[in-house]
């Protein structure tokens, strides 16, 4: 036991004499720099605008169309001999459906503004490749033509008229009711 408590204190001073023996042999050293490098600025873009967000974008646009389609394919024009009662609830359906087709349309609107806005920094912006954002103009032109083909599908003054040909036509039966309630006071 001893001995190896020998060993453990030697081992350790011979480290120390022989850095203390080379340092003495080798003396002080120097060193030096041959080129000198300058700092650089470094120019970082950062994308202001990720791919899945232009994607979120257009996928809402298509989803908001498709609604916009399948709520517009529900109007209809009523036929003349149905009744008072079908008469009012066809003109609550066709005020529910204008409603919602005019605030599906608006929000599909905001959508492109909001593609058009993206697009319109990537054309502001310098020292950046145009190809960098692809995926914006791209989105763009996509919930462009998504609004050009709603535009085209939907005619907001059909709406109209169908409502308005299914008021006359509650009107007239209002009035054709008065009539002969009328004549029915008198003949009594």
């Amino acid at each position: 036991m001893r001995n190896s408590i020998h060993k453990m204190i030697i081992f350790p001073c011979l480290c120390c004499i022989s850095f203390y023996v080379g340092e003495k042999i080798v003396g002080e050293t120097e060193a030096s720099f041959t080129t000198k490098e300058t700092l650089t600025p470094i120019e970082a873009s950062t994308a202001f605008v990720f791919p899945s967000t232009i994607n979120q974008l257009v996928y809402q646009s298509q989803e908001i169309a498709k609604t916009i389609n399948n709520e517009y394919e529900t109007i209809d024009l009523p036929s003349t001999d149905v009744s008072y009662q079908d008469l009012k609830v066809s003109e609550d359906k066709i005020k529910e459906t204008d409603q919602k087709i005019r605030l599906l349309y608006k929000t599909l609107e905001r959508n492109v503004d909001e593609l058009s806005q993206f697009n319109s920094q990537i054309v502001n912006q310098k020292n950046t490749d145009p190809r960098t954002f692809d995926y914006v103009s791209k989105g763009y032109n996509d919930g462009l033509n998504i609004l050009k083909n709603v535009q085209a599908t939907v005619d907001f003054e059909y709406i109209e008229e169908v409502h308005s040909l299914i008021s006359s036509q509650i009107k007239k039966l209002e009035s054709e009711t008065k009539n002969v309630q009328k004549q029915n006071g008198e003949l009594k």
